[in-house]
């Protein structure tokens, strides 16, 4: 049978044939004892380069860099914002007293602001990373890329400045801290980044694996500082251990103190000052059927100190089951002076 092609315009048809340039170029570099690769991108619509560069010299220096440019603003009006963020990381420098200083960085941003929300949603993911010496960022660039969109969002006369420091401790190397402060100008405050990690008793058989990420925040305009944490992928042996922390202080309108590590006593009703889900400092050592953990938490405030724990076991087995718990709440008022202790244990079969 016959095949019939039908083709309706409605106005003029303006056909145009033209080069469409490439959107992205990568590079592999394998030689003199340099290894690693890069590629920068460009999209059209957004007008935004985005690249990354990851660099090795024989094992012993590292060098990491990202960086994002848009050539229009936001709102579609004209301008530019420039995000760059480049580390260095190296063979272990004594520092003394056991220290070393195993790398070096820093961020830069033209028209660039930070919000401090998703950065602090960052320590419950360990997205934070992300920022303080981000490692495989080639193959994780469209990640990062879309963390960094989302925390240093343009903003027309605003420019960062974000030193940042490696500091280890140990040989071979034990523990380490990764540190950031991020300064906007002009703002009246900076962050302050950081990335906590302990292995014992050594990297090649860890008995213990602690991490910590934090984000703390000082607002010099209304007298502020907020620090939160929260341990992330840590444990003692195989068992998982969680929780988070906060701290407080407000040194100008209303003065007032906080500090809690996994939470606060039941009967206590924290101020408001912006506070995080505490959740306990858990630690889960059989998971499932039987199942057993123990949580704990220790929180001081300007006028009360705060402390207690929970042990708690369940096991089924067919036509029975276990349960039983055994707890202990602490809550010292110091002015005017009163406390309350609660003793708890329960067992059922």
């Amino acid at each position: 049978s016959d095949l019939y092609y039908t083709i309706t315009t409605v106005g003029p048809l303006d056909l145009a044939i033209g080069v469409k340039p490439p959107s992205g170029v990568g590079i592999s570099i394998e030689g003199g004892g340099f290894t690693g690769g890069g590629f920068l991108k460009f999209d059209f619509d957004k007008k935004e380069y985005t690249g990354a560069l990851e660099l090795s010299f024989k094992d012993k220096i590292g060098l990491k860099a990202i960086g994002i440019l848009n050539t229009k603003m936001p709102d579609g009006s004209k301008g530019y914002s420039l995000l760059i963020i480049i580390t260095v990381e190296f063979n272990p420098i004594q520092l003394g007293l056991g220290f070393t200083l195993n790398g070096v960085g820093g961020l830069l941003g033209l028209h660039r602001t930070f919000l401090i929300e998703p950065l602090q949603k960052g320590i419950y993911d360990g997205s934070l990373s992300n920022i303080l010496f981000p490692q495989n960022i080639v193959a994780n660039a469209p990640v990062i890329i879309s963390q960094l969109q989302t925390v240093f969002p343009a903003q027309e006369n605003h420019f960062l400045i974000g030193p940042m420091a490696k500091i280890g401790w140990g040989t071979p190397t034990i523990m380490t801290l990764d540190l950031g402060l991020l300064i906007e100008i002009p703002r009246p405050g900076f962050a302050l980044l950081g990335i906590f990690r302990l292995i014992l008793p050594n990297p090649e058989a860890p008995i213990v694996k602690i991490r910590v990420d934090f984000v703390g925040y000082f607002d010099l305009e209304k007298g502020q500082i907020s620090i939160d944490g929260a341990l992330v992928d840590s444990k003692i042996l195989t068992y998982t251990l969680t929780g988070n922390m906060a701290f407080r202080l407000y040194y100008k309108d209303q003065p007032s103190f906080l500090l809690s590590i996994g939470g606060f006593h039941p009967a206590f009703t924290p101020p408001p000052m912006n506070l995080p889900e505490m959740k306990r400092i858990s630690i889960v050592i059989f998971s499932g059927n039987p199942s057993l953990k123990t949580e704990s938490y220790m929180a001081v405030t300007s006028n009360t100190i705060q402390f207690g724990s929970k042990a708690e076991l369940s096991y089924s087995f067919k036509v029975f089951n276990v349960y039983g718990f055994l707890s202990n709440d602490v809550l010292i008022q110091l002015s005017p002076l009163y406390f309350i202790a609660d003793f708890q244990a329960m067992l059922a079969v």
